[in-house]
């Protein structure tokens, strides 16, 4: 099975704290705090697509749009993997974006995860996955990463071969 996602990629201080805090909570708990990508980024769409190049050319418009920055204001916990995530304050701007993108990508594809749909989507940074319990991470918590403004510095279209665990195919967007 291949996914193909519309990613945005953070600035460089801000990758950096990300995987500075991923790394310490990793040393404390031993969670697996490796993502599919192990960047730190904004996911907007996923899909089991048909193409990339179909999705590269659909979000060709946004080339020279202003990504807008992000605000991390809280921990989250989606449930099903229990997934430890840095939740980004769902900026009005932040929104409208997604929703160009989102837009923009499910005409040319197929079954797009309802969970990054206008109305279902979290915009949030990935930690940890099989997350037990925060009073693990409470002395970490205290992090320069929350309530300050990071950019987004460019999209990328990457699709993600499950049967082979890595990457297959990356292009970046052009600002």
């Amino acid at each position: 099975m291949k996914t193909i996602a519309v990613l945005g990629y953070f600035d460089r201080e801000c990758s950096s704290i990300i995987k500075d805090l991923k790394e310490r909570i990793n040393r404390k708990s031993g969670l697996n705090t490796s993502s599919l990508l192990d960047v730190p980024h904004i996911t907007f769409t996923i899909s089991n697509g048909s193409s990339p190049d179909k999705v590269e050319k659909a979000i060709a418009e946004l080339r020279g749009s202003k990504i807008p920055d992000v605000t991390f204001s809280h921990f989250g916990l989606f449930k099903a993997k229990r997934t430890l995530f840095l939740g980004i304050n769902p900026s009005c701007e932040l929104l409208m974006f997604h929703k160009k993108v989102f837009d923009r990508v499910s005409p040319v594809q197929r079954e797009m995860s309802p969970f990054y749909s206008p109305s279902n989507w979290v915009p949030h940074c990935f930690l940890a996955d099989s997350f037990n319990c925060f009073s693990d991470i409470l002395e970490i918590a205290l992090e320069p990463v929350f309530f300050k403004s990071f950019g987004v510095t460019g999209l990328s279209v990457t699709e993600y071969d499950h049967d082979l665990g890595r990457m297959v195919h990356k292009i970046d967007i052009p600002r």
